[in-house]
């Protein structure tokens, strides 16, 4: 799948990423819920109609495990997971995609109680590849916003549904 290879990021690129957005709701849903709908075989594209593919590879979700995501019928990302903290928090680090561009990408997913319910806080962190102009990072930094914002309410309205 993956044509071009990323560098694989840590924790530190959530604050370090020149392009990043956080998105937090609070939802009726109990954290077993959340986490559910998360590591769901088909997350993301049971609540996103820009995702038009996910396909976990064969073997226990957890730390190392894969994931491939598939935008808009065009672009792949493979994912690896290097967090899994059951039922708490999920990250992963992009190892590849099909497209061009992107040096380094990460998402960070963080569930807490409250209430009857519960807290979800998602990161989505992202680098151009060097020699990437300003006015491409910023016109990336809309694009994430755009892409992410109908993820999280599409998620949103999944965990209320």
């Amino acid at each position: 799948m993956a044509r071009h290879s990323l560098v694989t990021v840590g924790d530190e690129f959530f604050d370090e990423a020149p392009v990043r957005a956080t998105l937090g709701f609070d939802t009726p849903a109990a954290p077993a819920r959340v986490w559910e709908v998360l590591a769901a075989d088909d997350a993301v594209g049971s609540w996103s109609k820009l995702v038009t593919g996910a396909h976990w590879e064969p073997g226990p979700r957890g730390v190392g495990a894969i994931r491939e995501v598939t935008l808009g019928g065009f672009l792949t990302v493979r994912e690896e997971f290097y967090r899994w903290d059951e039922g708490e928090r999920m990250t992963f680090s992009a190892v590849g995609t099909t497209g061009p561009g992107i040096r380094s990408f990460a998402e960070d997913y963080v569930i807490t109680p409250k209430g009857n319910g519960s807290r979800l806080e998602w990161t989505v962190a992202t680098a151009p590849k060097a020699g990437v102009g300003p006015r491409v990072g910023g016109v990336a930094g809309r694009v994430l916003w755009a892409s992410v914002w109908p993820l999280a309410h599409g998620l949103e309205k999944k965990l209320k549904g």
